[in-house]
This record gives C-alpha cells, structure tokens and sequence, in this order.
C-alpha cells in the first residue's frame, strides 16, 4: 500500500517518518521512480526502432544483392540470347564476342551442361559462317577437345567441324567429319538431316576435281533436303557466284575447284 493511499494511525506502535506522506521529497521520489521506468521504456522503443531500421537497410541491402545476383547470372543467357539472334540475322561476325563474353563469364564454369553446349554451338555456328574463320582456330581446338566427353558427339557438330575445315583449306580432314556426321544421321535415321553433310561432299570432291562424285552427292543432297537447292541444282551452283564465302573458297582452292563448280553449273 502506497503512502499516498492511507496515513499512518498515531496510536500504531510504529516510528512515523520524518517526511509526511505528501511531501515534495516523497513526490521527488515517486517521479524519479517513473522517470527511471519511462527511460527504460524510451531505451526499449528506441532499440526496437533502432532494430527495425537496421533491417530495413539490411533487407534493403540484401534486395540489391539478389538482384545483383540475379543479373549477373542471367548475363550469360542474355548474352546466348543475343548471341543467337545474331545468326539467325547471318550477322555472324557480330555473334562471335556475344558468345565469348559469355564464356569468358566467371560463372559459366557453374552454369549448367545444357547452356554450356548451347553457347559453344553457337559459337561454333559463327565461326564456321564467319568472315576470316582461320582466325578462331584456338576455339575449334578446344571443342574438338570436349568433343565426345562434356560436349556430346551429335551428327550436327561433326558437319559444322566439316564445313570449319573445307573453309579453312583441309578438305581431308572435313571429308572425315561430313563422313561421320553422314554415318549418325543414317543411325538416328535422319534422313533429311543427311542431306547437308552431302553438299558439303559436294564441296569436297569439286576441290578434287571428282565431278561425277560431286554431282552424285548434290543429287543425293537434293533428294534429301530440297531446301539445299530449292531449283535445279545447276542453277543453285550458278548463283553461288556472288556469295563472298563462295569466292573466298575460288581463292583458295584455285583452277580445280572452280572448273569443277562451273561444270555442275552447266545444265
């Protein structure tokens, strides 16, 4: 029972106090009590205020991270993204560094297999429709390294490694991979998928010389996929003349093959 609520009676045997019940000093200690007690509830709000502004900067901090996060992960896709876009404009050269940056990206190593092969085929597509394709040698030595391992064998790769090394002047070494890439479209019976490692075939056996066997695989190459030579086939051959690619090959395997490509000309 507080002092303020009941006086002390005089006949109780007790020592009243020198200070009466409503005295400024008792009043002094009633305030400083609550005083005492609004401190430490001012201290309390002020934590939890406190706490709650740390999380919000930390939550705050943390979204940035995420997104952070988020974004540089999703770099490589858009990179695989506009990396593809580019071939399929036949803006190859453009496609090339879109591609390197995604490879070159720190967390490309940690992506998955399937988005790995996916921006390596691409590459691999730009390099061979390039410009100057010699130049990104080092890049085809190091997927032939993966080739059959990390980066599965598929008819696909081995005719673009063919069409890579017909540009590039080793013809018998794009024979093998058009030969091989012949062989798993006839296992997966893929009939119509066949039909491009045969132009390229084609291509082979004009450098040679071997008409009658470039004009056998164009044939075939027709029977398979019309696509390839969506007319006649001489008429297909005659309008490659003003391919820059088609000139390049002129350059660099001289008389023979231009002779032998003027005469499938012929209709």
């Amino acid at each position: 029972m507080s002092l303020n609520q009941q006086p002390v009676p005089e006949s109780a045997a007790v020592v009243v106090p020198d200070v009466p019940p409503h005295s400024d000093k008792t009043r002094d200690v009633r305030w400083s009590r609550w005083a005492n007690q609004t401190a430490v509830i001012s201290g309390v709000v002020a934590a939890i205020v406190s706490i709650g502004a740390f999380w919000v900067s930390t939550k705050g901090y943390l979204d940035r991270r995420v997104e952070m996060a988020v974004n540089r992960r999703l770099a490589i896709y858009e990179n695989l993204a506009s990396g593809l876009n580019f071939n399929q404009v036949d803006d190859y050269d453009s496609a090339l560094p879109v591609f390197h940056t995604a490879m070159q990206d720190p967390r490309f190593a940690s992506s998955t297999s399937e988005t790995q092969n996916l921006v390596r085929d691409g590459l691999l597509y730009a390099i061979v429709n390039c410009e100057q394709p010699l130049k990104y040698g080092g890049d085809i030595a190091s997927m032939e390294k993966r080739f059959g391992n990390d980066l599965p064998e598929t008819a696909w790769r081995q005719q673009q490694f063919g069409w890579y090394y017909l540009r590039t002047g080793r013809p018998d070494i794009a024979t093998k991979h058009f030969d091989r890439a012949l062989q798993l479209y006839r296992l997966a019976s893929d009939w119509r998928g066949g039909g491009n490692p045969l132009r390229g075939i084609m291509f082979v056996r004009s450098v040679a010389g071997d008409l009658s066997g470039a004009r056998a695989a164009a044939s075939e190459a027709k029977v398979r996929d019309p696509s390839l030579f969506p007319t006649a086939i001489p008429a297909e051959i005659d309008s490659l003349r003003h391919e820059n690619w088609y000139l390049k090959m002129e350059a660099l395997y001289g008389d023979p093959f231009k002779k032998t490509m003027a005469l499938l000309a012929q209709p």
